[in-house]
């Protein structure tokens, strides 16, 4: 076997043909994402150390993935966009070569499951391969855990939940609304002011997660970047912000399933615009993509408020909503969807190999 730096883009495309293959439910989220940042096309490329590299069988491409360090917070190397073939001896060479370029650049580790940023897919599916997949959420054959996790030598539990918007009971938490109510006020996204609003979703985002392991500060250029892409297809009201007193305290971002729209293997486009504009097929799952509070106002309930309104603008379109990860060892935020009568759905992992 031979690894190689600067995969060939057919060779990858071929990879993911052959990976995907016995998965009907999968769909290409990924692949232009993965061309900007390894052809320096996007704004994220330029802020990241990377090396796009493969793991070569007979000429082959049998493993490939595009290691990824932040520049301002180099605190882990992430095989990101990892694909293989069912191939232990390629995925230890290519798990062995981000380890010793980890050392190479002073990264203390490696993490497996995280695609450089955390906004850009976390998380190995460990089960329920068999179930429709949600746009941006991760999906992986069940050998890449199974191999990856033999040598790794920390894990990360990350679970989404699943709502039936018919269970819905808002009731019980009258009281806790009414006192929502009397301090914070909801309002949804002006895409007219869109520069403006990426600005407050830029303060929100780095206020909320700031003591996040796996995040590190989003511009507000990189983040407008990530939104043209999904603009045709999003409305204001997928972005709904709280406010105390005029002040941003949390948010919401939320969005149709777009993969309902797809056909197998296939990636969002035109074609999809055209069915999502007129209606057909009807999309009946939608996805919380984030969800999050400044740090002063954890505790407040908040968050219930925030799933409320998303819940409220939502309910009469949809059948059920899938919730993006939750980190496991976040037990007010998974007490939280339990309440909201959600049931555990899917179970990641993000793995950890110190150098």
């Amino acid at each position: 076997m031979e690894l190689r730096q600067n995969v060939d883009w057919n060779d990858y495309i071929e990879l993911l043909r052959q990976v995907y293959r016995p998965f009907s439910q999968y769909r290409d989220n990924n692949a232009q994402l993965v061309r900007e940042i390894v052809g320096d096309a996007s704004l994220f490329s330029r802020n990241i150390a990377k090396s796009w590299v493969g793991v070569y069988d007979h000429g082959k491409l049998a493993a490939a993935a595009v290691l990824i360090c932040s520049r301002q917070k180099p605190d882990y190397l992430s095989l990101a966009f990892f694909e293989a073939l069912n191939s232990p001896t390629a995925i230890h060479l290519l798990l062995d070569h981000a380890k010793q370029l980890a050392a190479k650049w002073q990264v203390p580790k490696v993490v497996a499951g995280l695609n450089g940023h955390m906004n850009y897919g976390m998380g190995l599916l460990c089960d329920n391969f068999d179930q429709p997949v949600s746009f941006w959420s991760s999906f992986n054959p069940p050998y890449y855990y199974d191999i990856l996790k033999q040598t790794a030598e920390q894990e990360f539990a990350l679970t989404s939940f699943v709502f039936d918007l018919n269970s819905l009971d808002f009731d019980k938490f009258k009281a806790l609304f009414s006192r929502l109510d009397r301090r914070f006020v909801y309002r949804i996204a002006n895409l007219k002011k869109l520069n403006q609003e990426m600005t407050v979703y830029t303060d929100l985002i780095n206020g909320c997660f700031v003591d996040h392991p796996f995040y590190w500060q989003r511009t507000e250029a990189e983040n407008l970047e990530m939104v043209d892409a999904l603009l045709p297809f999003l409305r204001g009201e997928n972005l709904i912000v709280a406010e105390e007193n005029g002040q941003a305290a949390g948010y919401i971002l939320w969005h149709p399933d777009f993969n309902q729209l797809l056909s197998p293997g296939q990636s969002l486009g035109f074609a999809a615009l055209l069915k999502y504009r007129i209606g057909w097929p009807k999309i009946r799952r939608f996805k919380i993509a984030e969800i999050g509070v400044l740090p002063k106002y954890k505790g407040s309930g908040l968050i219930f408020g925030l799933l409320r309104e998303c819940f409220r603008l939502a309910m009469s379109r949809y059948q059920n909503c899938e919730s993006g990860w939750i980190m496991e060892d976040n037990f007010l935020s998974k007490n939280l969807c339990s309440h909201f009568a959600g049931q555990e759905y899917k179970h990641y992992k993000v793995l950890e190999y110190r150098i």
